[in-house]
């Protein structure tokens, strides 16, 4: 990933390998793959209606294919993480880099 993205990753003290859900979901015909990511990050949503919250589809573009959301809804969470906690949904378009 770019620079941009691992700064955002460093910002949020989140290790961009560590992610307790990764889904890849098809590569279309020019090898670019198209993946679902989440990370559990401790804190609340101050607003769920606001812009970022993914139950309202609201999505923020770090870089062209890759885009982030906020949920309070919470899928497979580790046993003993901190609360409160969100999740960080990340859709992902990459290239494909294995054949």
């Amino acid at each position: 990933v770019s620079d941009k993205v691992k700064d955002f990753f460093n910002s949020l003290g989140i290790d961009p390998q560590k992610s307790p859900e990764a889904t890849w979901w098809v590569t279309n015909n020019n090898g670019i793959a198209y993946y679902t990511i989440c990370f559990h990050i401790v804190g609340t949503l101050l607003k769920p209606e606001n812009k970022y919250a993914a139950n309202n589809f609201h999505k923020y573009e770090i870089e062209q294919g890759f885009e982030i959301s906020f949920a309070s809804r919470i899928d497979c969470l580790e046993e003993n993480f901190p609360q409160p906690c969100i999740q960080l949904e990340i859709d992902a378009y990459l290239p494909w880099v294995l054949d």
